[in-house]
Parts: structure tokens; C-alpha cells; sequence
């Protein structure tokens, strides 16, 4: 059996052997940071465009129900319940989500009355 380098010149096999080096240094090893790191940022874009076309489909309906928190519905697909707090003003009511915290505050309607109040007709 013949060895295959045998006729080549010393200053090719060293080439040779440079270059080999050269490329499994490079890209034999695992990912270089920067590829790893566009890799991450390529999945998470993926992961948010799925958690968007899911909120797209939710926001092109309303809600199950009138008092379901929208930023839990809407956005994370969870039902929640808004839930009535003390409000500062006569005229507003405030509702707060127990999941996340959601804020909403919904005016009075005139012939609505809070607790205790008698509405005079004019």
C-alpha cells in the first residue's frame, strides 16, 4: 500500500495541515458566541410571533364575558375576572385583576346610584 503524501512537497503538507487545523479550530468546536447567540435571538423572535398570531385571533373578538380582565384574555389567553375595588371618586368605578393587576376604571352611569344614594328625577 502506498502512502498518498508521499510525493508531495514538505511546504503543501504543511499547508495542508495548517488549513485542517485552521478549519476544525473553527468549526469542529461547538457554535461560535456570536452564531449561538443570533440563534437565541432568532428562537425568542419565534416564541413572540407565536404568542402574537395567538393574541391576533383573541383580539379579533371580544370578551367571553364583560367583567374578563383584557390583558389577561387578549394577551396571555388566560380568563380572569375583574374585580370591583374602593375608588376614589363618586362617579367611577375601579375594577383590579387578581392575576395581573390590571387597572380599569369604568364611569357611572347618571342613573346609576352608589350604595346609599337616591337619585332625585328633575
Amino acid at each position: 500500500m502506498s502512502n498518498p503524501m508521499a510525493g508531495m512537497p514538505k511546504e503543501s503538507e504543511a499547508f495542508r495541515r495548517e488549513m485542517l487545523r485552521h478549519l476544525k479550530d473553527k468549526y469542529g468546536k461547538s457554535k461560535p458566541a456570536v452564531v449561538q447567540e443570533a440563534a437565541e435571538i432568532i428562537a425568542k423572535f419565534r416564541e413572540e410571533k407565536a404568542h402574537a398570531r395567538k393574541a391576533i385571533a383573541r383580539l379579533g373578538s371580544r370578551l367571553p364575558e364583560p367583567d374578563s380582565c383584557p390583558e389577561c384574555y387578549y394577551l396571555r389567553g388566560r380568563y380572569s375576572l375583574l374585580r370591583p375595588i374602593p375608588s376614589e371618586s363618586d362617579r367611577v368605578d375601579s375594577f383590579r385583576c387578581g392575576v395581573c393587576d390590571f387597572l380599569q376604571t369604568r364611569t357611572r352611569n347618571r342613573l346609576q346610584a352608589t350604595p346609599g344614594e337616591k337619585r332625585i328625577r328633575s
